[in-house]
């Protein structure tokens, strides 16, 4: 039988990838950073070096939530060729202070993940429908973003992580910057099978 007679029969051809997405979000404390530190920088090339007890980060897949993080050790169940991408997002939902993740940079360690690259999407998603209901929910055209990069091995990576703030003040319709921020983020990724030693 000719390859053309075989796709004429099924009608579809269907590529299942044994290959996951992992989502790490990074949930930032823009009130306790605001506080903390007066004199922010605004200077992009010159971000404040900050630690872990401003941020939350959970990390999932498609299919499962896998966990949370709340200290510098990333750890990871992966496999090669697996995609991992990064956001951030503030405790306000990015509605009044908003956080922008603009780098993720190797400082040590070993290669585990490719150079990671800008990504941008189009995808229908929901709002809440204008009325004492939220239901049922409107469909609109939104744009995701976010860093993403693919697992090369097993091993682990350290990686500076830059975003910057931006803050709403009243009488003024656009928010502004506040300032940019640093922060080392250790990721090690495991092969699968050491989940179950």
């Amino acid at each position: 039988m000719k390859t053309e007679e075989i796709y004429e029969e099924t009608n579809d051809f269907v590529i299942n990838s044994i290959n996951e997405i992992i989502n790490v979000q990074i949930i930032i404390d823009t009130d306790k950073l605001i506080s903390d530190f007066e004199t922010p920088s605004v200077d992009d090339e010159s971000p404040i070096a900050i630690d872990h007890n401003y941020m939350y980060v959970v990390v999932s897949t498609p299919n499962e939530t896998i966990g949370h993080e709340s200290n510098i050790n990333l750890k990871l169940s992966a496999e090669v060729g697996d995609i991992i991408r990064f956001n951030t997002i503030s405790e306000y939902n990015n509605m009044d202070n908003s956080v922008l993740l603009c780098e993720v940079k190797k400082v040590k360690g070993a290669n585990v993940f490719g150079r990671f690259k800008s990504k941008f999407f189009n995808k229908i998603s929901i709002e809440a429908a204008i009325g004492e209901s939220p239901l049922p929910p409107v469909f609109v055209k939104r744009a995701f973003w976010f860093y993403e990069s693919s697992v090369k091995k097993i091993g682990k990576e350290t990686f500076s992580l830059k975003f910057a703030l931006y803050v709403r003040r009243r009488g003024q319709q656009d928010p502004i910057l506040w300032g940019y921020y640093i922060c080392n983020q250790v990721i090690v990724v495991r092969g699968l099978s050491a989940i179950h030693e």
